[in-house]
């Protein structure tokens, strides 16, 4: 992408089509292998721990360390990171991850999907999408792996995520996010969740490298060590959406186990009227809530492993 030879690590942008836009890169090519792991930051600019942990591992990944090619992609939502604005591009208000396969003659969001496409996960073995909970998320740490693929390659992919220092893992087929786009392609694909509310916690960032690191060791690509973890494994992701506008009360935090039935959280009005109650609908551990008081309608309000 930065014609980067064996031995270099180079630092440059990515220009997006059709536009004065462009999103910071970095490649480093070890000495030998081929293999290409594609990191994406910043695709929702208010998930910090993801994007600091994208530039840490720009900064510590040497040629030297590495055998075959990593490509850091970081932060894609520039716009958006400015406006300090949750989940979307501010300049045409869309969803930088549900933009895929982008339209070169479309809005800039629509412009960078095709550009991510076309330019970058052409050339990848491997997409590694870094996430964390948004400024008005609270989450436990855990990963996705596409599914929209061939067994074979979701196997890839799973074996991957679990490898990355998070406590739950499952499958995902979401074909307009950038991993469903990149599994389409038949490229292994994962996401990955740690920290959350706007915070920078240093050693979320820490652990987040660390888990990279172990994922890349465990595809052959770093001299690193894997490591090992307990993971939960889960069918199903599970979001639930709010059907009113008001103020969000949860009850529960990211981690914890609830019962079928256990009430989750309330939407109420101004006057303290129950407009809406959320119960579990099965055994299952709280994965992210959203900490904001302020709610909209079809706004996501907590999710649920199953």
């Amino acid at each position: 992408m930065l014609n980067t030879k064996r031995g270099e690590k180079k630092q440059g942008y990515l220009n997006i089509v059709n536009s004065n836009e462009k999103i910071p890169v970095t490649e480093i090519y070890g000495y030998e292998g081929d293999y290409t792991v594609v990191i994406l930051g910043g695709i929702h600019a208010g998930e910090y721990v993801g994007i600091e942990a994208a530039i840490k591992l720009a900064n510590e990944l040497e040629p030297n360390k590495i055998t075959g090619r990593v490509i850091i992609v970081n932060p894609i939502n520039i716009n958006g990171f400015y406006a300090k604005v949750q989940h979307i591009n501010p300049i045409d208000n869309k969803n930088c991850n549900r933009a895929f396969p982008g339209d070169e003659n479309g809005t800039l969001t629509d412009k960078i999907g095709y550009t991510l496409v076309r330019d970058v996960f052409s050339e990848a073995d491997f997409v590694l999408d870094l996430h964390g909970g948004d400024l008005h998320e609270d989450l436990v740490p855990f990963a996705m792996y596409a599914t929209n693929c061939s067994k074979e390659v979701s196997d890839i992919a799973k074996d991957a995520a679990l490898s990355l220092n998070v406590k739950y893992v499952s499958g995902m087929d979401f074909p307009q996010t950038a991993i469903g786009m990149a599994g389409s392609m038949g490229i292994p694909s994962v996401i990955s969740f740690v920290g959350g509310c706007g915070n920078v916690i240093k050693s979320h960032i820490d652990k987040y490298c660390m888990g990279v690191k172990s994922l890349l060791t465990s595809l052959g690509v770093y001299k690193g060590r894997k490591i090992k973890t307990y993971i939960n494994e889960f069918q199903k992701l599970n979001i639930f959406y709010a059907n009113n506008s008001g103020r969000w009360l949860p009850y529960v935090k990211p981690g914890q186990k609830v019962i079928r039935g256990q009430l989750i959280g309330e939407i109420k009005d101004f006057y303290d009227n129950i407009l809406e109650q959320f119960y579990a609908n099965d055994d299952a551990v709280v994965l992210c809530v959203i900490n904001s008081l302020a709610i909209n309608i079809g706004d996501s309000v907590y999710e649920l492993d199953r």
